[in-house]
């Protein structure tokens, strides 16, 4: 984890360190940025706070793949091969095909082509999901966290608060809620 990540606040105060240390592992596996230098002066800290703003926003995007992952694999998401995730890929959609009211599997395929970068599919598998059912909180949650990152913020604003709306007692998702709604009003279309 880097250094900024460790010495400022951020959306991922309060969360696990473990899952921080997974998620900044894949993030920037992802984005493939270069870790800024560790110089002094005002160009460096710039270089260093652009790369922290980036980084962050990335694993803001990943976090419900993330832990979707996690929880279902019972493994550390950032060491889950691309290969992994292609075998990963065929079992899901060979399980709904058997059973398509297996959300499981919809959580797994999603987050497995969120993870190998295929964001059309994952956004079409969260609204093939969503259309069976509604109250699929942890669908609008990855649906919202998907059009983030791709900075589809109003859209992105309005699935949260669905998914804060079906589950109002997870923290996690209330903070992102209000990251993300806030960014909207701020950055949306005027």
């Amino acid at each position: 984890m880097t250094r900024a990540m460790d010495h400022s606040p951020g959306f991922f105060d309060g969360v696990d360190t473990k899952i921080v240390e997974s998620l900044t592992q894949t993030a920037s596996k992802h984005l493939r940025l270069k870790v800024p230098s560790k110089a002094q002066g005002l160009e460096a800290s710039a270089d260093r706070f652009r790369h922290k703003v980036v980084l962050e926003k990335r694993m803001m995007a990943l976090l419900p793949f993330h832990i979707s992952l996690w929880q279902l694999l019972q493994t550390d998401s950032s060491k889950i091969k691309d290969k992994d995730l292609k075998s990963i890929v065929e079992d899901g959609k060979k399980r709904l095909t058997e059973n398509p009211d297996d959300f499981k599997s919809w959580r797994v395929l999603a987050s497995a082509y969120a993870y190998l970068g295929k964001l059309k599919e994952s956004e079409d598998t969260l609204r093939t999901a969503l259309q069976r059912d509604k109250e699929f909180m942890e669908g609008w949650y990855m649906m919202g966290a998907l059009l983030y990152g791709v900075d589809r913020l109003e859209d992105a604003s309005n699935c949260l608060a669905q998914a804060n709306e079906l589950d109002s007692e997870n923290e996690l998702l209330r903070k992102f809620y209000t990251h993300v709604s806030t960014f909207a009003l701020v950055f949306g279309k005027k």
